[in-house]
């Protein structure tokens, strides 16, 4: 299983774990919800039955601002729960990312991918740029690949980047890219 695999299989365990925990309580909140307009109308209902039309307007009128603003308020709450639970699930990635990156998987995959790079842009000159946290791999990446290679000045959280100067390409393989897009497209569907 590669590297991208496994990232996927991941990705997506996260994504049905926590679209499994918000259904979970936005049905929690929807049966109480429910339950609480069908109290609220079984007594505007008594209400109504004993008191004049305009009455009867009026207060179902108010039951509806009220409903109205109780379904705005737990909007803003299921908001505020999906934005709590992408959180701690990307919080949670970035920390699995970081007991990956310790690992002899980790600088497998770094060789692969600059193999499979070099092999994509054989006629072309490459650099890559390593992570300068992964410093203490740079001898055995290049030792394994043979590849034209440099240390980064920026930390960018794992992965490479690799530069073709004769096409004006970046390639950017960095976890912390890859990372941020994920958080950026990640939507919990309700």
């Amino acid at each position: 299983m590669t590297i991208e695999e496994k990232m996927e299989y991941f990705r997506q365990l996260s994504i049905d774990a926590a679209n499994k925990q918000s259904e979970e309580e936005v049905n929690s909140y929807k049966q109480s919800l429910d339950e609480e307009f069908e109290a609220y109308k079984e007594k505007v209902d008594h209400l109504s039955e004993t008191q004049e039309s305009a009455l009867k307007s009026r207060v179902l009128s108010d039951a509806k601002k009220d409903l109205s603003a109780k379904q705005s308020e737990m909007r803003k709450e299921v908001t505020e729960n999906r934005k709590i639970l992408r959180n701690k699930l990307f919080t949670r990635v970035k920390s699995e990312l970081d007991e990956f990156r310790k690992t002899d998987e980790y600088t497998k995959s770094l060789i692969n991918q600059i193999k499979n790079l070099m092999d994509t842009y054989r006629d072309y000159e490459i650099t890559f740029i390593i992570d300068p946290t992964d410093s203490h791999l740079f001898a055995e990446i290049h030792e394994a690949t043979g590849a034209k290679m440099e240390l980064g000045n920026k930390d960018f959280k794992g992965g490479i980047r690799c530069m073709v100067p004769e096409k004006n390409i970046l390639i950017d393989e960095s976890y912390q890219t890859r990372w941020l897009e994920e958080k950026e497209r990640f939507s919990v569907n309700l």
